[in-house]
């Protein structure tokens, strides 16, 4: 185990900053491949207040324009986020809805 990983156990860092940016790669990769292109009904109820994904949305539309992500409709990344979350849960707040 590498000093990094001691750290992050020790102090948790892997709940505190690993567990949304799971949530972030999560959706980024669903929204990439297309997943909501295919099926644009489908609503999630994301976890980690949503990770990291809220703040980086000019960072996803970025790939949408370098040609890295199979999203072919044409919506940016802050429309499919406002399309297809129903509501972010986040530790010590009540459920919100997007």
């Amino acid at each position: 185990m590498s000093s990094r990983q001691r750290e992050n156990r020790s102090y948790g860092l892997r709940t505190v900053c690993g567990n949304p940016a799971d949530t972030t790669l999560a959706v980024g990769y669903m929204i990439y491949s297309g997943v909501f292109d295919r099926f644009p009904k489908l609503k999630l109820a994301l976890l980690h207040g949503g990770g990291f994904f809220p703040y980086h949305l000019g960072g996803f539309d970025n790939g949408f324009s370098s040609g890295s992500a199979a999203h072919t409709r044409g919506a940016t990344a802050e429309q499919i986020f406002k399309e297809c979350t129903s509501r972010t849960l986040s530790i010590g707040s009540k459920l919100s809805n997007t």
